[in-house]
């Protein structure tokens, strides 16, 4: 799992730096699973398909609580920010939406397991 602190410093977020580490991951150890928990960007979608781009196995990203406390709890986060990120993760891979219990956010290329779905953003968790 490749984590970070939050970089709003950078007008990318980061995402560069998270692309560029996927991609160092891959060449140094090809076998390697990888998992980032990544940021919310504060909401900017190019960021996102970065690092999506660069090809995690598991794209992640914490939900700290329900919306009525979100503020209080993520200073700087907002709840419908982060199911936006969710939102657009599964439309710029709409082949990965298919819905996996208990799993995290899943990339479908390598055919190993799928992105979830919430009942917020995909109305359903549960396989048929």
């Amino acid at each position: 799992m490749i984590t970070s602190v939050n970089r709003d410093d950078l007008a990318d977020g980061g995402a560069a730096h998270w692309a560029a580490t996927v991609r160092a991951v891959r060449r140094h150890a090809p076998r390697c699973r990888v998992e980032v928990l990544i940021p919310d960007f504060q909401g900017n979608t190019a960021s996102l398909e970065t690092v999506i781009a660069a090809g995690p196995d598991i794209l992640n990203h914490n939900t700290e609580t329900v919306p009525r406390l979100y503020k209080v709890a993520r200073h700087g986060g907002r709840y419908e920010r982060t199911l936006g990120l969710f939102r657009h993760a599964r439309a710029v891979a709409p082949s990965a939406a298919d819905g996996s219990p208990g799993s995290s956010w899943a990339s479908a290329r390598r055919g190993t397991s799928s992105w979830p779905r919430c009942a917020t953003c995909a109305r359903s968790t549960s396989r048929s």
